[in-house]
């Protein structure tokens, strides 16, 4: 025995020293997440090779209406807001929010007026007769109030977005200043630049090339869509300390709105962190998206 431990011992040494085979575990990397994070801008903010390919998405239908998508977005940080450009934007910060689920595009003629059936509600004031105007089935239902919008998302079972969820939704979680990068480029969204007032809203799944990170349509453009919150000037500020509460009441008692729309003409207005304080009846343009949680 003592002569058989005696060979062992050297060979057992040897192969300490050469090394083993190590298992995944032993390396200490994280384990990967389920669900990639949205892919990152290159340089100039132009969108990386995987984010011009077709988004891998995860969905859910809307048990009231299985036309409408609505994408998870994951739980995780983000960043929000600006550090110039925008006054009420300031300062840009990093915050988590949970898991929720986000709209792949804004609410259609088609899916508000089954709500319009369903519940005898009034129909929009741009449907002449109270019918949906031809070919425009798949155009974003606008403009809608708030209110309006609201009603919608009580009878589907959805909400409105907070305008953080809103914004983490249209630019994902680098921070990028438009849906598809940080350069403007007036062909990824429908707006006033160049158009002429007849050509005003577009089907909501134009533009396939403007999407979002996470694969939603339309978040800058088309029309300008409602938000639960109050607007508040100093919501950023209070977020950027650690507090999301959202605003309880507006001081200038408007709702918030988010992304712009086919009637303006500024690359402002289509910034992620832009917001906007209409009031709530609109004079123009304004739909809605839905959300929801998990």
């Amino acid at each position: 025995m003592r002569t058989l431990m005696l060979v062992a011992l050297p060979l057992f040494v040897l192969f300490v020293l050469l090394g083993c085979p190590r298992s995944r575990t032993d390396t200490g990397t994280t384990t990967p997440t389920a669900r990639p994070e949205a892919p990152a801008s290159v340089d100039e903010g132009q969108p990386s090779e995987a984010a011009q390919m077709e988004p891998s998405v995860e969905y859910i239908l809307n048990p009231r209406d299985d036309t409408m998508r609505l994408i998870l977005i994951p739980a995780g940080e983000a960043v929000f807001g600006a550090d110039d450009t925008f006054l009420y934007a300031k300062p840009q910060f990093t915050a988590s929010l949970p898991a929720y689920c986000l709209g792949e595009t804004e609410v259609t003629n088609a899916q508000y007026s089954r709500f319009v059936a369903a519940t005898g509600y009034q129909p929009p004031g741009a449907w002449p007769g109270g019918e949906i105007p031809g070919g425009k089935e798949n155009h974003p239902v606008a403009p809608v109030s708030w209110d309006d919008a609201q009603a919608y998302c009580e009878w589907a079972g959805l909400w409105l977005p907070t305008e953080l969820e809103w914004e983490k939704g249209a630019r994902g979680t680098d921070g990028r200043d438009y849906p598809w990068g940080n350069v403007w480029d007036v062909s990824k969204c429908q707006n006033h630049m160049g158009l002429t007032p007849a050509d005003g809203l577009c089907a909501v799944d134009a533009y396939p090339e403007g999407r979002s990170p996470w694969g939603l349509y339309n978040m800058s453009g088309n029309a300008w869509e409602w938000c639960s919150d109050w607007y508040d000037t100093d919501a950023y500020k209070r977020y950027a300390s650690g507090d999301l509460t959202p605003p309880l009441i507006g001081g200038a008692q408007a709702r918030m709105a988010r992304g712009g729309s086919w009637f303006n003409n500024a690359p402002r207005d289509f910034h992620c962190a832009s917001r906007g304080s209409p009031s709530p009846q609109p004079p123009y343009a304004y739909g809605f998206r839905c959300s929801r949680g998990l």
